[in-house]
């Protein structure tokens, strides 16, 4: 891959963002005009401040000197680390591949990413956001990635009207009126929320426990899930939050308690991990579905069979093999990625890497269709258009930034995953 560069955040020169243009006056000329006193505070340098920046170095069958800029934040440092580097890998998988490509645009300019660590923190997050755009004048942003940043960042993401690619499954981000810009390549929280509630219905599950997370975003997923439900006929008998930072011992045995007959997790890898080994530190072996960060390489290297027998996770369909689904692109990708961890297999699912893929690719070819990268045209591109990636055919309307549909999602056996991608015998079981 590209070698990437450290730099702290600052200004970056404008469009057409040839590298090496000098400003069209000096601080030394004016000086010399004896305007000294005043210049040398005004032309002195800029103090360093925001969040710093990495860039990874363009290459490929395209213009190096003339560049399209991709920005993401994400939490490269702390509890969610692990699933941040999926998601940069992805990132700069799709970049190469669009620079080998012949790049975008008439003039086959390259596209360059530029990420920053905002640590897992909302404050950070917000000001890589500001300083990606404000400063550093990028296209597209990518990020940010948990609950919380995208919730503090939400009106510095309207304000500054850039096309942003949303990783995360928060409601809010689905709707155009709260998130002008935000174009999910992911599926709502009520959308997986509700394919569980039919998931729970097909396996005769009356009673149910929820684990989510603390806060807004779970419970808006647990009204979402138990409206849904309630419609089946299955009962929400008890629920416990578990936050990523807690041990899930006592909520499990809280949960266990009521008498549920399968379990809903609706949280993120981190707690995932926590209540599945809970659970089978307590010998519980109640059925579970849940969402799919259990597929995710930490997850599952982290709670190992046989304690994921009878966990279920709500997939993208394509990467579920079944005779009637041909996945010869899902299939080609996970290869490309399993080459490039250099590991002869994924221990976890593509959920992340082809999610950040996606990402990109609908940039570059949304601005290939259209021969421009303004954002209110990209925006009307794909609110007419949509874009068929890797994971589904994301839907984007002027109403509604659908994403993944609901039918366009699966849900499987996390023990039936191997390579990266999961095994089915026949098609999904019904669960409408």
């Amino acid at each position: 891959m590209p070698r990437r560069t450290d730099r702290p955040g600052r200004p970056k020169p404008s469009s057409p963002r040839a590298r090496g243009t000098a400003p069209a006056t000096s601080c030394h000329a004016l000086v010399a005009i004896g305007l000294v006193a005043v210049l040398l505070v005004a032309c002195s340098p800029r103090p360093q401040s925001g969040v710093a920046t990495a860039t990874v170095r363009v290459r490929g069958n395209c213009d190096t000197s003339r560049v399209v800029e991709v920005g993401a934040t994400l939490p490269l440092s702390g509890t969610s680390a692990a699933l941040a580097r999926e998601y940069l890998t992805g990132l700069e998988l799709a970049v190469d591949d669009v620079n080998k490509a012949g790049g975008v645009l008439g003039d086959n300019r390259c596209l360059e990413l530029l990420y920053k660590n905002d640590r897992g923190d909302s404050a950070t997050a917000t000001q890589a956001i500001s300083d990606l755009v404000d400063d550093e004048s990028v296209t597209y942003v990518v990020g940010p990635l948990l609950p919380g940043q995208i919730m503090a960042a939400g009106a510095t993401l309207a304000r500054l009207g850039i096309p942003t690619g949303g990783l995360s499954g928060i409601d809010a981000t689905f709707r155009p009126a709260h998130y002008p810009w935000m174009f999910p390549i992911a599926a709502s929280n009520a959308t997986v929320a509700t394919k569980m509630a039919q998931y729970a219905a097909a396996q005769s599950w009356s009673r149910v426990g929820i684990v989510s997370a603390p806060g807004a975003v779970g419970d808006q997923s647990v009204a979402t899930f138990t409206r849904a439900a309630r419609r089946l006929g299955v009962s929400v008998v008890g629920r416990v939050a578990v936050s990523p930072r807690q041990d899930a011992s006592r909520e499990v045995e809280t949960l266990r308690s009521t008498g549920p007959q399968g379990v809903v997790i609706l949280n993120d890898a981190v707690a995932i991990t926590r209540v599945l080994s809970a659970r089978a530190q307590l010998g519980w072996r109640a059925p579970v579905v849940t969402t799919a960060a259990a597929t995710d390489a930490a997850v599952v290297d982290a709670v190992k069979p046989p304690a994921l027998n009878e966990v279920a996770a709500v997939v993208p369909q394509p990467l579920v093999l079944t005779p009637d689904v041909s996945v010869p692109a899902v299939r080609s990708f996970r290869d490309v990625v399993r080459r490039h961890l250099h590991a002869g297999r994924i221990d976890g699912s593509i959920v992340a890497f082809a999610q950040a893929y996606d990402a990109v690719i609908m940039l570059a070819s949304t601005a290939n269709s259209i021969h421009s990268t303004s954002a209110t045209s990209l925006r009307t591109y794909l609110e007419n258009a949509g874009f068929q990636g890797l994971l589904a055919s994301y839907s984007y309307t002027t109403s509604s930034h659908a994403g993944i549909a609901g039918d366009q999602l699966a849900v499987v056996p996390v023990d039936s995953l191997s390579n990266g991608l999961f095994a089915q015998p026949g098609p999904a079981p019904s669960t409408s």
